[in-house]
């Protein structure tokens, strides 16, 4: 078994937080394609994500998703 180092991580995640992330989230969508069938992969789900994410072979994109200056709108009435 490969061990996948932190400096790794970074290297190909921009930062060992986000290349974390990118292979959870990776590792999550591997999972829930294979849920239901009967196919399996050779290696864990994390496992797999991981490998990719280290030998460059997976694709991701980074999108901002703050929130904008307006106010969020509430679901709870305002109490007046």
């Amino acid at each position: 078994m490969k061990l996948h180092t932190p400096k790794e991580m970074a290297e190909k995640g921009g930062s060992k937080y986000q290349g974390c992330v990118i292979a959870a989230k990776y590792a999550r969508k591997l999972h829930n394609q294979y849920r239901d069938s009967t196919q399996f992969l050779d290696k864990k789900f994390t496992t797999e994500s991981l490998d990719k994410l280290s030998e460059g072979n997976l694709n991701y994109e980074i999108v901002d998703r703050r929130m904008s200056k307006k106010k969020a709108k509430s679901i709870f009435p305002d109490k007046a």
